[in-house]
């Protein structure tokens, strides 16, 4: 149902998008995002009423602001969020600057190097994200249960202490059921739907004002994510 939910609004808000064309046209899918978020945000505390257990681990959540660890790690995101990103960032003159400094290093870096480099997401700002109510998916449904365990991962560098973090299953499935969605719209009008990079793909668009609308069109613009390579990972470690 979720899925299906999520699906039904991408089209169309994707079917808007097109029709108007251009930057303006991009601005409809933001919406996507504000509406899976609020979907995912329903689910969740639904799913924490229903049983003791639940609310005990809605208790120990240790996310705050200021808690900035999870913005060091690299995030696969749908195009969709992506554009929903960029967006929210091309309202805020300074963020775009910000972008546009930072994002060179953490391509240099790749998604390992970056983490082990301490490299921030471009979004981030002052201690929080700076474009919080458009975040993507992944982000919202990243939920911590040790905030200390998340700051000696960050601290030590570790791929493998990056990915032992405990974090609550839930939001990420339910996330998960929302991307599927989206993605499933973004196919079902020939659109490209693979997973790309945050920071990369929201540099792109930022830096070429025609990737979004060329995207909506038909065209693959985006460079597609890698799973991670476990050699890679075990080699890092």
């Amino acid at each position: 149902m979720l899925t299906k939910a999520a699906e039904t609004h991408t089209a169309e808000a994707l079917h808007a998008a097109r029709e108007r064309g251009g930057s303006e046209g991009l601005a409809f899918l933001a919406g996507v995002i504000a509406n899976a978020g609020a979907m995912l945000e329903t689910e969740v505390a639904s799913a924490y009423t229903e049983t003791l257990r639940r609310v005990q681990l809605h208790k120990s959540i240790a996310c705050q602001k200021g808690c900035t660890s999870c913005c060091y790690i690299p995030v696969a995101v749908t195009v969709v969020e992506a554009i929903g990103a960029a967006v929210a960032a091309a309202r805020d003159p300074t963020l775009l600057a910000q972008i546009a400094l930072l994002s060179p290093a953490i391509a240099a870096a790749g998604d390992f190097g970056r983490w082990r480099q301490r490299l921030p997401c471009t979004l981030l700002r002052d201690g929080a994200c700076a474009v919080y109510t458009d975040r993507p998916l992944p982000c919202r449904a990243y939920v911590s249960l040790d905030a200390g365990r998340c700051e000696r991962a960050l601290a030590s560098g570790s791929t493998a202490a990056q990915f032992s973090i405990p974090v609550l299953d839930l939001p990420r499935q339910l996330a998960a059921a929302l991307r599927s969605g989206i993605r499933a719209a973004c196919t079902a009008q020939g659109l490209q739907d693979a997973h790309v990079e945050l920071t990369a793909a929201v540099a792109q668009l930022v830096a070429d004002p025609t990737a979004g609308p060329r995207w909506l069109a038909g065209e693959k613009v985006f460079t597609p994510k890698a799973p991670p390579n476990p050699a890679v990972l075990e080699s890092l470690n």
